[in-house]
């Protein structure tokens, strides 16, 4: 799902902008806090992410900078926020790295720091979805650089232990 706007506002050349409330913080906080999250829970959560993201790239807007600092909980419920740097596709002409490294493509570090696309978002969501399932962001305990470097490898996350079977 998607946070809901309910006011965009520009007194004195500022722009000013008034959200939905959410309650439970972002759901890197959410995680922290929430620790034994059901897999019934974790599933309910990566489809409202999923579905929000699916709202964006239906109307052909990239977020550019999903993470789980950018998805607001709201009792219980997973809202894709943070829309500052999203744009219309024809318009993303992004040449920088912004946001968090273990988000960020191969690709797009591989290729010359390209203009991002949904196959950027598409890979920021499956991370956000390993968060989800692991309760911690991959490559946690390594400096930007290696996580870089560990991207670009394509090293992988050991499996989550307590993982249902049907989830490996």
């Amino acid at each position: 799902m998607l946070i809901r706007y309910y006011l965009i506002n520009r007194p004195k050349g500022y722009y000013g902008v008034i959200l939905y409330f959410a309650n439970d913080g972002n759901l890197r906080e959410y995680l922290n806090q929430n620790l034994k999250l059901s897999w019934a829970e974790k599933l309910c959560m990566a489809t409202e992410i999923t579905q929000g993201l699916n709202s964006l790239h239906f109307h052909n807007i990239i977020h550019r900078d999903l993470h789980s600092k950018n998805i607001l909980i709201h009792q219980g419920n997973a809202l894709v926020a943070d829309f500052g740097l999203a744009k219309k596709i024809n318009e993303s002409q992004n040449h920088d790295i912004h946001g968090i490294s273990a988000y960020t493509e191969p690709q797009f570090i591989l290729n010359g720091l390209n203009h991002r696309n949904k196959k950027h978002d598409i890979y920021s969501l499956g991370i956000v979805l390993w968060e989800i399932s692991s309760g911690k962001l991959p490559f946690k305990d390594i400096e930007d650089q290696k996580c870089i470097l560990s991207i670009i490898r394509e090293t992988r996350e050991v499996p989550v232990e307590d993982a249902p079977i049907e989830y490996k």
